[in-house]
């Protein structure tokens, strides 16, 4: 089941299957199939349904999975997030790609919480 989970991953982000895998993919994937669902959810255009609710559901659980998976990766996020936190050299563009990234670290983070991140968050 890991194998082809990360075959999976290696294959969305690669759109190939027989490079290797490493934790900088489970980066790449996890908070853009979050913040995409959580951008569907809020859309005005399109209906709230139970399903996109279970996928959002089941893709922070997916990146919980993998975080236990991949420590380092786990360890990664909290670095990232305190860089944020602590450093506003750290909220530019060439540091933090992207707001929603952080978001997502956020939802899965066992060390940071919203109410951690949000004062910085806010100030960008």
């Amino acid at each position: 089941m890991v194998k082809l989970l990360n075959k999976s991953l290696l294959y969305i982000t690669e759109g190939n299957t027989r490079k290797n895998f490493n934790k900088d993919i489970v980066l790449q994937v996890m908070p853009k199939l979050i913040i995409s669902t959580l951008v569907e959810l809020v859309d005005d255009k399109k209906h709230i349904s139970i399903a996109a609710l279970r996928r959002l559901v089941n893709f922070l659980r997916l990146f919980r999975m993998l975080l236990d998976m991949y420590p380092e990766v786990n360890q990664e996020i909290n670095e990232r997030i305190e860089k944020f936190i602590k450093d506003p050299e750290m909220r530019v563009k060439d540091h933090c790609s992207s707001l929603g990234d952080l978001l997502s670290f956020v939802m899965v983070s066992e060390k940071y919480s919203i109410d951690e991140l949000l004062p910085a968050y806010l100030e960008e």
